[in-house]
This record gives structure tokens, sequence and C-alpha cells, in this order.
């Protein structure tokens, strides 16, 4: 990274800091009267260990999309989300079964933690419920959260981006993109076409009672969490875990890299090292030279390659030459133009009904 931005990225931390700081102690002093919430983030595991993670933040009363909602309300509602009052350093309760631990929230009110499992769950349950309950605090709050486990009977797992692959969002255009995330919601937003059908397929396999694990992975901030899961609710898209990112001024958060979505990867390739995984994503930013590079990290494990077509032929030819290469390690990466393309090939492969 250039000094130039290395410098401005520690100095926009410096100062975000700060003021963050300075914000809650004067809301502490002044009496803030906005209740706090504990949101936690879907998570996932194994019968030996759990990941879950969610945040603290004063509740700013975020309603769901409504039929009536003007372009106004859809941008005060962004809003709300992106300018939102975390909560640092307070304490959390978390139960999972006869497992529990004591966590803090860090400077942007996140927590984090992977538990150890001293026995596995019931086997006859997919999503399993943690409890969360603040701790030493004024205000009471509590909230329980859903850890996705897959059966050993899953055929495979799904690692899916969503920005112009389950969603039109227009990443490669930063005006449309902006217009997309602050002037429409979870009910104008577009899927592409066949979306919730495809993952449900994918979802349920070739058996009769299957569950597929399905991974949402993107660069998106955390920010988005509830509009996301309230946009799959509404066009049928199967929910799970989503792996976004934090959102700030200090250079992991500010600067948009493939870090973040090569670290998922892996992590989630090394949680379940039986378990082959079909990754979906679009020609728009990375995903193909992202899913190259999984390819030769961990060969063999992946059962086929979907890349959404939404760039121009010069962007498309890259994406060939890509995918050729990782053809001859033995995966089939396709670049394709709708979801029914995919679907097709997937039910050739063995992989849907």
């Amino acid at each position: 990274m250039a000094n130039w931005k290395k410098a401005f990225t520690q100095f926009g931390h410096k100062a975000e800091e700060k003021f963050d700081k300075l914000k809650y102690d004067l809301e502490k002093r002044l009496g803030s009267s906005k209740p706090i919430q504990i949101v936690p983030y879907m998570g996932y595991g194994t019968s030996d260990e759990i990941w879950i993670r969610g945040r603290v933040l004063k509740d700013k009363g975020i309603r769901p999309a409504a039929d009536k909602d003007t372009t106004w309300d859809n941008i005060l509602r962004m809003y709300k989300r992106f300018e939102s009052d975390e909560v640092p350093g307070v304490d959390i309760h978390l139960e999972f079964g006869d497992v529990k631990q004591n966590l803090t929230t860090d400077e942007e009110g996140y927590f984090e933690t992977s538990l150890r499992l001293p026995h596995p769950p019931e086997t006859n349950r997919i999503w399993h419920e943690v409890h969360l309950e603040l701790l030493k605090h004024e205000q009471k709050a509590d909230a329980a959260g859903q850890i996705l486990i897959p059966p050993e009977k899953a055929e495979f797992g799904v690692i899916s981006d969503i920005d112009d692959t389950i969603i039109k969002t227009g990443a490669a255009d930063l005006l449309e993109m902006a217009r997309n995330t602050f002037l429409e919601n979870a009910m104008t937003r577009l899927p592409f076409d066949g979306v919730g059908e495809f993952y449900q397929a994918l979802q349920k396999g070739t058996s009769d009672k299957p569950f597929n694990p399905i991974f949402y992975l993107s660069n998106s901030p955390w920010n988005l969490y509830d509009f996301l899961t309230n946009f799959m609710k509404l066009n049928n898209i199967p929910e799970s875990p989503l792996l976004l990112r934090d959102f700030g001024l200090d250079e992991d958060k500010f600067i948009k890299d493939d870090t973040h979505k090569k670290r998922q990867i892996h992590r989630l390739l090394t949680t379940y090292p039986d378990l082959p995984f079909v990754l979906i994503g679009d020609s728009g930013e990375h995903d193909p030279e992202i899913y190259d590079q999984a390819v030769k990290d961990f060969p063999g494990r992946f059962r086929a390659i979907y890349i959404r077509d939404v760039t121009s032929k010069e962007r498309d030819n890259v994406v060939k030459k890509i995918a050729e290469n990782v053809s001859s390690q033995g995966t089939e990466m396709l670049l394709v133009q709708d979801t029914k393309a995919a679907a097709e090939h997937a039910a050739s492969q063995g992989l849907i009904k």
C-alpha cells in the first residue's frame, strides 16, 4: 500500500476511535434513553467446535421494509445502519448447551468467539441455539443466536458471493452501487431470476432429507446484515450464515481487497475437511481469481464453480482463461449468462435433481 494511503487510514482510524469514545462517554454521562440490543449473527460449526460473532448496539428502531416506503425512508434507514451506535467494552454471558463463556465487546461493539464442545450436540437438529445476555450493565438485554451444524450426510457445501451473484448491485460501478444501496430497500431490490429455486435445490441436493450447508460470502459490511437477511426471506433464498466484513477507517477495513474472502474460504475448507464444495460468484470483481487460488490451495475439494457473467467481453476473456487454468486442475469453472445455465450444469453433474 502506498505510504500516503497507509498514513491516511492510520489517521482516520485514530480519529474514528477518539470520536466513538467521546460520543459513547458523552451519551453515558447524559444517560442515553436508547435501549441496548445484542445482535447475534448466524454462526456455524461442527460437532466439536462452533463459531459465533455479533455486535452490541444502541437500538435505533430500524424497521423492516414496507410497500409504502419512500426514497427518503430508504435513505434514512440506510443512514441509521451505517451511523451505528456501538457499545464497546461491555460484558456478555454466552451459553451453548452446558458450555458457558463470558465475552467483552471490542471498540466497535463486536464480539467473536469459538467454543470447543465437550460432547456433540443433538444430531437430529441442524440449527442450534446459543443464548446471550448482557452482564454488569444498567440496562438488561438478551438474545438467541442460531448456529448451523451440517449433518453428516451432507453431500457438499456451497460458498456463494452475494453482490451481483444473488442480488443485482452493480458493484463494478460505484454510482450504480450507491444508488442501489441507499435508494432501494429489501422489497425493491431484485434478485437474479431463478436464484431462490436454484439455491433451494443446491441445499436439498439429490437425497430425500439432506441439508447441504450454504455460506454467503461478501465484502459488504456487517451494517447491512439485517437488510440482507430480510432480502433473502422475501425472495425465498435459503437463510444461512453470512460472512461479511467490518467497516471502518483503519487499513484492514477501509481498503477493499481480496483478503477477507480468501480468509473465510480457507476457514470453511479447513473447518469441514471432508466436505466438497460448490463455489458461486460473478465476473464483476475478483471472484474468479480468488476461486482459482482456492483450487490451488485445496485441490480436489470442489465439485463445480459458477461465475455469473456481468461484465464486458474484455473481462470475459480474462475469466475464460482463468476457467481454462482451473479446469486443467480438475475442477470445472463455468462462465454462465444466467441461473438457468448453472442449474442445468448442476443437474448434469448430479448436484441437484
